[in-house]
């Protein structure tokens, strides 16, 4: 994981299982596929304190975000996908980029320009 995060104050992720015990809370989202930035996007199980939080929801506990809280994708993900959108103007990863440049489609958009 590239992003450090350090804002939230409760214990996101940690559930108590059937026999007592603590494990990890996960949803299935988008991350990339080995953790670099420039890896294909894959479905993965990560634990909800990986997981990209709408904005002034990030102090709250697990057990009361709302489905739209939690968005499925990994917060590298999120971060690499905004930067891109600031960069370039689409919302995308470097390799949805790369794919979407291969098929001629960055020729049109900056003749648009």
């Amino acid at each position: 994981m590239n992003t450090e995060i350090k804002h939230r104050k409760t214990p996101h992720s940690v559930t108590s299982n059937l026999f007592g015990g603590k494990s990890t809370d996960t949803i299935w989202a988008w991350s990339f596929e080995n953790g670099n930035i420039d890896d294909r996007l894959v479905k993965k199980h990560i634990s909800k304190a990986q997981a990209y939080v709408a904005s002034d929801n990030q102090d709250l506990p697990d057990n009361q975000f709302k489905q739209t809280d939690m968005r499925p994708y990994h917060v590298d993900v999120w971060n690499e996908k905004a930067k891109n959108f600031d960069r370039y103007g689409k919302f995308m990863v470097n390799y949805e980029l790369r794919e979407w440049m291969e098929r001629g489609s960055l020729s049109n958009f900056l003749e648009n320009d």
